[in-house]
């Protein structure tokens, strides 16, 4: 475990006759991570002492309200949790479990007891040293800018049982903001149609205990129907989108002119205290169904004709999107039902919507001859 000097009271500060205490910390930890340390105190009185644990400080106060470098930040009490505290072997609370108690008034203290609250008994030159796990969870609130990283400070006393007098110790460590565990949900429209734009737009979210909010960016890509893996190219992409102080980011409009079903992908840059995160190509909030487009076909006859005249009909085609395919006329004489072979067929390609005409066809027999 690397470790910080240790970095004692001055001559005197502490009542003479207190019991020494001593802080090993890490030198460093990430918001994240866990802070590891062990807090010990040793019995020089010569006659036992029972004890029930260590006050801990989460903060520079100096019990003696001395000068830098013990009061260097005042630090914000919310940067650590105990995860877990337990005597160290070969000392004389080996094996208890340690529990964090209530905070004093003001909050700036609480006591590391032991779990039973039976406390300990330290016999003479005996000592006691508990290995602490701290949850890490925010850099302090008023960090000094002008320090060489964020710093915070632990003291302990030795807490016993009537008015045994006090000693007290100081350590110092770094916390690193690191990068907070992040998350990205995409929300992309279930439905869409043909020639009507799509968007999507994705949430981006931090540890919430975290000290600030993602930022940075989301890039988006869009797969067509023919590309249910999301491995081959995009049909659209939006670069850099922002993400927003409500944590969201949106994706440019695209139109779509091929229908089918289209998967969406976001990618989240991530920040100096975020990581990067992306969603899948199967994501349940992925894909966007586009259906076909709603057409229309309207259909006029040419006039009636003198036997042996011409006669043909005019398609009107409405409402495709980049529309193809064909036209197909068929004309029946004199069958009201339309049913069998066609006495006249003509065929003619679709380019746009708009109008199409059939061929001309010359009628030989007298009658209606229906289209």
């Amino acid at each position: 475990m690397g470790s910080v000097s240790l970095v004692t009271a001055p001559a005197g500060s502490a009542a003479v006759g207190g019991l020494p205490v001593t802080i090993n910390l890490a030198s460093s930890a990430t918001v994240g991570g866990q802070l590891i340390g062990t807090f010990g105190v040793q019995n020089t009185t010569g006659s036992p002492v029972t004890l029930n644990g260590f006050d801990i400080t989460p903060s520079c106060v100096d019990p003696n309200n001395g000068p830098a470098p013990y009061c260097r930040l005042h630090a914000d009490f919310g940067v650590l949790t105990v995860a877990s505290a337990v005597g160290q072997d070969g000392t004389s609370c080996a094996g208890m479990p340690f529990v964090a108690g209530p905070k004093s008034i003001g909050g700036e203290t609480f006591p590391l007891q032991t779990a039973d609250d039976a406390g300990f008994v330290l016999a003479p030159d005996g000592a006691c040293a508990v290995d602490v796990a701290f949850d890490v969870l925010k850099v302090p609130a008023d960090a000094d800018a002008a320090m060489d990283g964020v710093q915070t400070f632990l003291y302990s006393q030795p807490i016993q049982r009537g008015s045994f007098p006090q000693d007290f110790a100081i350590a110092e460590f770094t916390v690193v903001p690191g990068t907070s565990p992040t998350t990205i949900a995409l929300h992309a429209p279930a439905t869409g149609t043909l020639g009507a734009p799509i968007a999507a737009t994705a949430t981006v979210a931090g540890d919430p205990s975290g000290d600030s909010a993602p930022t940075g960016t989301v890039d988006f890509r869009l797969f067509g129907p023919t590309d249910g893996s999301c491995t081959g190219s995009s049909v659209a992409t939006t670069q850099g989108a922002a993400v927003q102080v409500d944590g969201t980011a949106a994706s440019e409009p695209f139109t779509p002119t091929v229908p089918g079903t289209y998967h969406w992908i976001a990618a989240y840059s991530g920040d100096t205290g975020h990581s990067p995160a992306t969603t899948a190509c199967g994501d349940a909030a992925a894909p966007t169904v586009v259906a076909k487009a709603t057409t229309t076909l309207g259909l006029v006859a040419s006039p009636s004709v003198a036997p042996g005249g011409a006669i043909s009909a005019t398609a009107t085609l409405a409402g495709g999107i980049a529309p193809g395919g064909e036209v197909v006329f068929h004309a029946w004489h004199d069958n009201l039902a339309c049913e069998g072979p066609a006495d006249f067929s003509s065929t003619v390609a679709v380019t746009k919507n708009g109008s199409y005409t059939s061929d001309a066809f010359a009628r030989t027999l007298v009658g209606t001859y229906r289209f």
